[in-house]
């Protein structure tokens, strides 16, 4: 039996936007747009290295398209992505703020595949609204209703902070009332407009008592979830059970995926700071195989304090975009210790 590979391809397509989110990591100096075609050849080299990966080292990559900004639904060009998307054979979905989606758009998104959508909900109505802009939440709401009528699975995203840590049970409840399958969160990354909101950042003692609270948190019919690599220090028997030096689950930064800008540009993750290369000038089998910066992500030895010698790191790894957000080292940040990690190897 072929062994299984997630594969996630982050793709923003603009950072233009509808809105004006006080968290936003966009930049003031926004990039150009690719094409259509030229967004198309990509993901056609893309998805033709993986087959030749799979055929080499013997692996089932399930391939996975996500679909953001900005927000994707102001790119001209969304549907004709999504489309030649599906065709290649990714699984594909879209991240977005909810407030443009329409009953039509909704119904075309079904069409075209897409059986999930990520909708940001910061809180509650005033919460929400003073993060994301006035009336943005209401608005949000029908776009979620649009989703659900059509048969798409809709989750919840938070990026949480002093503002709205707790809020996260309300949100909870709104998702039950809205037939929302599952709420997430991540923890605030102080990058971009983010970084004037470095002073709300969660402190450690109380993300960890809410991670602990998690289960406690569910109400039927709604999933909580958490990419947040952290979360898995609960779990003291996942290091016995996963090979040392080996990042298997944890951050995906260098491991199980990428982020590809509306230029091109590649970021081991969104959410830090640092680009890569561009796909427009090295083919992505070159960029993923020969990029010093996800050599050192996929290497525990070059990891720097705890994370260097912890039992967790297969696992974990930490925060990649956070540790290096908040280090004082600006070329090897990344590799520094989740700031927010409790655990003592």
């Amino acid at each position: 039996m072929l062994q299984e590979q997630d594969f996630l391809v982050q793709w923003h397509l603009t950072e233009r936007c509808n809105l004006s989110c006080r968290h936003c990591y966009q930049k003031p100096d926004r990039v150009a747009e690719l094409a259509p075609e030229q967004v198309e050849s990509l993901l056609t080299e893309i998805r033709q290295t993986l087959d030749f990966w799979s055929d080499r080292y013997q692996l089932l990559f399930k391939p996975a398209l996500n679909l953001t900004g900005g927000e994707p639904l102001i790119y001209p060009d969304l549907w004709r992505i999504l489309r030649y998307g599906s065709q290649l054979g990714f699984n594909c979905s879209v991240m977005t703020n909810g407030t443009l989606i329409s009953n039509r758009d909704a119904e075309l998104l079904k069409k075209l595949g897409v059986n999930s959508v990520q909708v940001s909900i910061e809180g509650t109505q005033p919460v929400h609204d003073q993060i994301r802009g006035e009336n943005s939440f209401s608005r949000a709401l029908q776009g979620v209703a649009a989703l659900v009528a059509a048969g798409i699975e809709v989750t919840f995203s938070l990026t949480l902070t002093a503002l709205n840590i707790d809020e996260l049970p309300s949100v909870i409840n709104i998702a039950e009332t809205h037939r929302v399958a599952r709420v997430g969160f991540s923890r605030l990354v102080p990058f971009g407009q983010g970084k004037e909101l470095q002073s709300l950042m969660i402190p450690t003692p109380q993300y960890r008592e809410l991670l602990a609270q998690l289960p406690s948190l569910r109400r039927p019919g709604v999933d909580i979830v958490s990419n947040d690599p952290l979360a898995c220090l609960f779990d003291p028997a996942l290091a016995e059970l996963l090979p040392s030096g080996v990042a298997a689950f944890g951050c995906a930064a260098g491991t199980h995926g990428i982020t590809v800008m509306p230029d091109g540009a590649v970021m081991p993750c969104r959410r830090m700071d640092l680009v890569i290369g561009n796909l427009l000038t090295t083919p992505f089998r070159r960029l993923w195989v020969e990029s010093p910066v996800l050599q050192e992500l996929r290497s525990q030895a070059a990891y720097r304090g705890k994370c260097q010698s912890c039992e967790f790191w297969s696992a974990c790894r930490g925060c990649r975009a956070v540790a290096r957000a908040l280090s004082a080292d600006p070329n090897r940040g990344h590799l520094d210790p989740d700031p927010n990690c409790w655990y003592q190897s």
